[in-house]
């Protein structure tokens, strides 16, 4: 994120809120992304209370995701009408941990935590898919390049079905080298997730960036 608003890279996999708050620099660019249509699997919110009962509550935010942290707070706003203050606590009721650091979690098995997965929660409400991240290239460089973005377009939708086909066993086998959990968890993972930017994910992005506003 850092990096290519620094213009240090000319393209990227960015959070959809760098996106949506930098639109006059970037492009959405070879018509993917990182979405979920309900179950995202790594982006969860570890409670040691139902959610329900969180209204007052601290929550400790993660330091891996603008657009989960955006998230949980309109979910917690504008849909469970709950009152949450957030990072103000070293004793939290609730952790919202995505990625690796949500499937290690996830991996042990607590048994004293509820468990809420956000991708869940947002089409609960909002009946969309929720769109986490987004490929971008600078609005400078697809002028300059445009050869090149095709071409560069071309290959990672190439890539995107491999890893998805032929190559979904490797793409397993090491996530399981990072975070210990069974091939059916990772294969039915890869599986909810969504990387194509269709209507319905423009619709949802759409309708989470009106609430950000």
């Amino acid at each position: 994120n850092k990096m290519i608003l620094n213009n240090e890279i000319d393209i990227a996999p960015v959070s959809s809120i760098v996106y949506l708050e930098n639109k006059d620099k970037l492009d959405f660019f070879a018509a993917l992304c990182i979405a979920s249509d309900g179950q995202a699997d790594s982006v969860l919110l570890f409670s040691k209370f139902p959610i329900e009962e969180l209204d007052g509550a601290a929550i400790s935010l993660s330091k891996a995701s603008a657009t989960s942290n955006k998230l949980i707070q309109i979910i917690f706003k504008e849909f469970l009408k709950l009152d949450i203050s957030y990072n103000k606590s070293d004793k939290p009721s609730a952790r919202l941990l995505i990625g690796d650091d949500a499937l290690l979690e996830y991996s042990k098995k607590q048994r004293d935590v509820f468990i809420y997965d956000l991708g869940s929660l947002w089409k609960k409400h909002a009946g969309l898919p929720m769109v986490f991240g987004l490929w971008v290239v600078r609005k400078d460089i697809a002028v300059k390049y445009p050869k090149e973005i095709n071409m560069i377009s071309t290959k990672l939708n190439e890539a995107k079905e491999i890893g998805l086909s032929s190559s979904l066993d490797k793409v397993i086998k090491k996530a399981q080298e990072k975070v210990l959990i069974s091939k059916e968890f990772y294969s039915n993972y890869f599986k909810h997730l969504s990387y194509d930017f269709n209507s319905e994910c423009k619709e949802g992005l759409e309708l989470f960036e009106s609430y950000c506003k």
